[in-house]
C-alpha cells in the first residue's frame, strides 16, 4: 500500500500528469500543441488508414505465397434403396434396411502454388506500398496543419486577454476622468456636456469589453477543444518566440519535402503500378498444385497427383482495356495533382513570406507608434491641468493611446502567427523552429 502510494505521488508530480489535468500550470504553444496531438480524433483516424493500408499490402503480397490446405472427407451414402421391389414385399423391404455406415474416407495435404501471374501480386503490393507512404505523409502534414491551427487559438488567446487588459485599464482611467470631471462641474470649472462625453466614451468602453469578452470566451473553448482540457482549467503563457527567418528562395526549396507534395508523388507512383496490375490480366496465368493422400479408404487411386493449370485469356468482352483506361485516367489525375500542388505551394509560400515582412515593418511602426502616442497623452493632461487645452483634446489624446495599444497587441500576434503559417506552408516544422 505504501509502495502504490509512492508511485502515485510521483506519478501526480510528473509533467506528463500536469499536463493531463490542465490546472497545475500555464501552458506554452508547444505543450498545447502536444496536448492537441494526443487527443486529435483526425490524426487518429490517418494512424487507421495507415494500417489499412499497410493491411492490403500484405493482402498483396500473400498472393504470391503458396497455400496449403489439409482437408479430410468423410462420405456416408444412403443404403436403404433398393431397386425393383414390389409394393407386396415393402414389409420385407423395410426389415431389410441397413443403418448408415461411413463408405469412404480420404484425408489428403493440398498445395497450390502460382507459377506466373504477369507481375500481378508484386504490383499490387507495391502499389498497395505506395499508398502506405502516402498515408504517412499525410499524416505528417496533419500534423503540421494542426500546430498552425493551434497556434491559431494560442495567439487569438494572448490577442484577446490583451485586448480586455487595455480595454480596463481604460475604463479605469475614464472612471477617474468621471470623478474629476463631476468635480470641476461641483466648482463650476468645467461644463457638464464636457461629463456627459467622458460617461459616454466609458459606456462604449463597456460595450468593447462585453464583446472582446464574447471572443476571448469562444478562444478559450476552442482551444480547450483542441487540448482536451476543460477551458475553466486551461491557462496559457505568452512564449519567447525566436525567429529564424530565411531567404524566400530557402523556403521555396522545400517544397519538395513537403509531406503532402510527398504524399501525391506517392499516389502517383502507386497508380503506375496499377496501370501494371491491370495491364497483366493480359498475359497468361501458370499455377501449379499438387495434392498427397494421406488416408484412402477403400484405395481407388493412387497417392499423390500433380496439375499444371495454364490460362491464357482471348476475349473478354473489353473489360480489361475498360480498366486500363480507368485507371491511366486516374494517374493523369494525380500527375495533374502534383502540378497544382506545386503552384499553389509555391504562390502561398510567397505570400505569406510578403505578409509576415510586412507585419514585421508594420510592428516597427506600430511601436513608435504607441510610444507617441503615450507621451501626447501625457503632455495633454499636462496642459489641460494648465487651462491650454479642452477636455474634448485630453480624450481624443487617450482614445489614440488606447487605439495604438490595441492595435499594436492585436498585430504583434499576427505577426508571430504570419511566421508559423509561413513554415508550415513550406513543410518546415514550426514547433521545433
Amino acid at each position: 500500500m505504501k509502495m502504490f502510494l509512492l508511485l502515485f505521488i510521483v506519478f501526480a508530480s510528473s509533467p506528463l500528469f500536469a499536463k493531463g489535468i490542465g490546472a497545475s500550470k500555464a501552458l506554452g504553444l508547444q505543450e498545447c500543441y502536444e496536448l492537441a496531438v494526443m487527443k486529435s480524433e483526425s490524426l487518429g483516424m490517418k494512424e487507421s488508414e495507415i494500417k489499412i493500408q499497410e493491411a492490403l499490402y500484405w493482402q498483396a503480397i500473400s498472393t504470391a505465397f503458396p497455400q496449403i490446405h489439409a482437408r479430410v472427407t468423410p462420405t456416408w451414402e444412403d443404403q436403404s434403396y433398393t431397386p425393383n421391389i414390389n409394393r407386396s414385399n415393402s414389409s420385407t423391404a423395410s426389415s431389410s434396411r441397413k443403418i448408415p455406415t461411413m463408405d469412404s474416407l480420404e484425408g489428403k495435404v493440398t498445395v497450390a502454388q502460382p507459377l506466373f501471374r504477369g507481375f500481378r501480386e508484386f504490383s499490387a503490393a507495391g502499389a498497395a506500398k505506395e499508398s502506405q507512404a502516402a498515408k504517412g505523409f499525410e499524416w505528417k502534414r496533419a500534423r503540421e496543419v494542426l500546430y498552425e491551427e493551434v497556434a491559431g487559438a494560442f495567439y487569438q488567446w494572448i490577442q484577446y486577454e490583451e485586448d480586455l487588459k487595455l480595454i480596463l485599464d481604460l475604463q479605469q482611467t475614464l472612471m477617474n476622468r468621471v470623478a474629476e470631471m463631476q468635480r470641476r462641474v461641483n466648482l463650476g470649472k468645467s461644463r457638464p456636456s464636457e461629463l456627459i462625453s467622458v460617461q459616454s466614451d466609458l459606456a462604449e468602453s463597456r460595450v468593447n469589453e462585453q464583446q472582446t469578452r464574447a471572443l476571448f470566451q469562444a478562444t478559450q473553448e476552442l482551444l480547450a477543444f483542441l487540448t482536451g482540457v476543460p477551458s475553466r482549467d486551461l491557462q496559457i503563457k505568452k512564449n519567447d518566440q525566436k525567429w529564424n527567418v530565411r531567404l524566400l528562395e530557402d523556403y521555396l526549396k522545400e517544397i519538395d519535402y513537403r509531406p503532402d507534395y510527398l504524399a501525391t508523388l506517392a499516389v502517383e507512383r502507386a497508380g503506375r503500378k496499377k496501370v501494371a496490375v491491370v495491364q497483366a490480366e493480359h498475359l497468361p496465368s501458370i499455377d501449379l498444385s499438387a495434392d498427397y493422400s494421406l488416408i484412402q479408404e477403400p484405395r481407388t487411386k493412387g497417392d499423390w497427383k500433380v496439375l499444371l493449370t495454364i490460362d491464357l485469356p482471348i476475349f473478354e468482352g473489353g473489360i480489361v482495356e475498360a480498366r486500363i483506361k480507368e485507371q491511366k485516367a486516374l494517374l493523369r489525375q494525380s500527375q495533374l495533382q502534383i502540378e497544382r500542388l506545386k503552384r499553389s505551394a509555391d504562390q502561398e509560400i510567397r505570400t505569406l513570406f510578403s505578409n509576415f515582412n510586412s507585419s514585421s515593418l508594420e510592428r516597427i511602426r506600430l511601436h513608435e507608434w504607441v510610444a507617441l502616442a503615450e507621451e501626447n497623452y501625457t503632455l495633454q493632461k499636462q496642459d489641460y491641468e494648465k487651462g491650454v487645452v479642452s477636455q474634448l483634446e485630453v480624450m481624443d489624446a487617450l482614445k489614440r493611446r488606447t487605439e495604438a495599444k490595441r492595435r499594436y497587441s492585436s498585430l504583434a500576434q499576427e505577426n508571430q502567427l504570419d511566421w508559423v503559417k509561413l513554415h508550415v506552408a513550406s513543410g518546415i516544422s514550426a514547433s521545433n523552429q
